[in-house]
């Protein structure tokens, strides 16, 4: 089920994803991106962006 880009568990999921594919990613340049991503993300869950 899709849920509001807001919603805590949206950005938690996204996170979990991330790392495994920064995990997987044999480019550095790959893996840092999927890593900024999980950065990006921290921030927003911990801002609580409201919708």
């Amino acid at each position: 089920m899709v849920k509001s880009p807001y919603d805590p568990s949206y950005f938690a999921e996204r996170i979990e994803r991330n790392l495994q594919l920064a995990e997987q990613a044999a480019d550095p340049a790959i893996r840092s991106l999927h890593l900024e991503y999980v950065r990006l993300y921290r921030h927003l869950l911990v801002e609580q962006v409201p919708a």
